[in-house]
């Protein structure tokens, strides 16, 4: 069974993050404030979620994660995928 965390980081790197960069922006991601209802349940399935809830975490991932590379990795190629 894939958790949600496993399956969001990912997306990240399927988004041309590497592993390491994934996990780090994965980690800022379950402290955000808008995630907070997820606290404790990153390790479910996500098969047990509606698609709506994955989308919005999607989203904020998405989001950090062009925060990260803006503050660790400016040229990084993946932050135009991201951005589309």
């Amino acid at each position: 069974m894939q958790s949600i965390r496993a399956a969001v980081s990912k997306k990240l790197q399927d988004h041309g993050l590497w592993q390491q960069e994934a996990e780090a922006v994965m980690d800022i991601v379950e402290k955000a404030p808008e995630n907070k209802a997820m606290q404790g349940r990153w390790h479910e399935s996500p098969d047990a979620y509606s698609s709506g809830i994955l989308v919005a975490l999607w989203w904020s991932s998405k989001n950090h994660a062009i925060a990260w590379i803006d503050a660790n990795k400016p040229e990084h190629f993946a932050r135009e995928i991201l951005a589309a």
